[in-house]
């Protein structure tokens, strides 16, 4: 006597129980809920899962929105590919402007031979983390010292950049 075992409305697998023809019928009765029993509870641990997945998510996403330290992805030759919401309240630029842009863009212009070095020495190794201040510009025109550090992430599959932190000094 066999009975499905369901998840998602998907087969995943089988419960068997071998009985004399003469007991298939009570085997059948008792074995049918019980594979239905299985299938609730994996339902149950899927779906746990999904929204705790979901919650670290959000949670991750909120973090990210409210932080008062700017986040940028860049490419080994220093090209922005993400930036984060913070972009906005601490430089006053939106963050899609500097999609594809220069890391140097953002950067004093007597800090770029340094903001070069800082790039060249963190793409040398996955792992890498260097830290230096550098002055950014601001949408207002001015110039902010902040404290920049750059981790060479890309060998990381989920960033495949180097991931550029800095904050207010």
């Amino acid at each position: 006597v066999l009975a499905p075992v369901n998840v998602a409305n998907r087969p995943r697998a089988v419960l068997g129980l071998a009985v004399h023809n003469s007991e298939t019928a009570e085997a059948r009765s008792t074995l049918t809920p019980l594979g239905s029993q299985v299938s609730l509870a994996l339902e149950r641990v899927s779906l746990s899962e999904q929204l705790h997945i979901r919650q670290s998510e959000e949670r991750f996403h909120s973090l990210v929105e409210n932080a008062s330290d700017l986040i940028l992805i860049l490419e080994q030759d220093g090209v922005i590919t993400w930036s984060s919401p913070s972009v906005a309240r601490v430089l006053e630029l939106k963050p899609s402007d500097l999609l594809d842009q220069s890391f140097l863009q953002l950067v004093h212009p007597d800090d770029h031979g340094a903001t070069l070095n800082l790039i060249e020495q963190v793409t040398l190794l996955s792992g890498t983390v260097k830290t230096r201040d550098l002055r950014f510009g601001s949408g207002s025109n001015a110039w902010r010292s902040m404290e920049v550090t750059l981790n060479n992430q890309l060998a990381n599959p989920s960033l495949k950049g180097i991931v550029a932190n800095a904050r207010d000094v």
